[in-house]
């Protein structure tokens, strides 16, 4: 979708309520005083981060989506998570929210890389993607939705979590972010 309204329409057509859920669980992950730099990987039209009150540096493959956030992003970057175009470690913290299941496996995994790598020693690398409801029978509306997504590569809990590098301690966090019961697994670790 690269005409960013059409997308953000979407978002919130199928995904009510996550502009609030997703902003709360992105701050809650904020520890620094709000100096750190940081990037988010696949920034889209709107970064949550900037929902979040911070200011990142953005990556995204779509020069419409830079365009349009450019204005609130420290700087907006025409590029792919496989390959940052950034020197190692180079930020404080490094996001990505919902861009792995646009991914196969192989490309998802190297991005987590790649974020491991732009992250500075003692900095803070952040994954959060879409996963399949834990019971599609309990959330009919969530699985239904999962379904017809675009990103075609949506996980189980486990099969997202293979992806991340085994050198580091991950911690993740399972949670709801929709009216309709769309679930999200969010991973973090410290770069050492």
């Amino acid at each position: 979708m690269d005409w960013p309204p059409l997308y953000e329409a979407v978002q919130i057509a199928t995904a009510p309520g996550a502009q609030f859920a997703l902003t709360r669980k992105v701050k809650a992950q904020f520890s620094d005083n709000g100096d750190d730099l940081i990037l988010d990987v696949g920034c889209g039209p709107e970064s949550w981060l900037l929902k979040a009150g911070r200011h990142p540096v953005g990556l995204d493959i779509r020069q419409a989506y830079l365009l349009r956030s450019r204005a609130s992003l420290r700087a907006g970057v025409l590029g792919s998570g496989t390959d940052l175009p950034f020197s190692p470690a180079s930020f404080d913290q490094v996001w990505s929210v919902g861009v792995l299941h646009h991914l196969s496996d192989a490309a998802a995994a190297l991005v987590i890389v790649e974020m491991s790598r732009v992250c500075r020693r003692g900095g803070k690398v952040v994954v959060m993607d879409s996963v399949w409801p834990a019971s599609p029978w309990t959330r009919p509306a969530a699985h239904i939705t999962r379904k017809f997504d675009r990103g075609g590569a949506i996980r189980t809990q486990r099969a997202l979590e293979s992806l991340l590098p085994p050198n580091a301690h991950w911690t993740t966090e399972r949670f709801t972010y929709t009216l309709t019961g769309l679930e999200m697994l969010m991973c973090w670790c410290r770069i050492e």
